[in-house]
């Protein structure tokens, strides 16, 4: 159990620790009308926001338009030759005279 004696050097421990010493900065009251001036400065509408990083947006458009036509064209090289590959093998196999004379054989049966 806690004794009175203890609180009261508790009270005096948080007294002593919970002196606050601010210091002073000479300049605040300049900083905060630069940070409110500088704020004052950005675009007050949607129009004028958007005027003001068109160049960012027009380059991000123009990014993405590019990298979709080349994913674009590397998908569609992909598909060309698999396509490809199929058609030669459809080719190869009908022209393959072993396997027509299996087919003959089955036809004439």
């Amino acid at each position: 159990m806690k004794t009175k004696h203890h609180d009261e050097d508790l009270r005096v421990l948080l007294r002593t620790l919970d002196q606050v010493k601010p210091v002073r900065n000479p300049a605040f009251r300049t900083e905060v009308w630069a940070r409110i001036e500088s704020r004052r400065q950005l675009p007050a509408t949607w129009a004028a926001w958007l005027r003001l990083h068109l160049a960012g947006f027009s380059l991000a458009a123009a990014a993405s338009v590019i990298l979709a036509a080349g994913a674009g064209g590397w998908a569609a090289t992909a598909r060309v030759g698999r396509e490809r590959e199929a058609m030669v093998a459809r080719y190869v196999a009908s022209i393959d005279p072993h396997r027509q004379a299996v087919n003959i054989g089955v036809n004439s049966r």
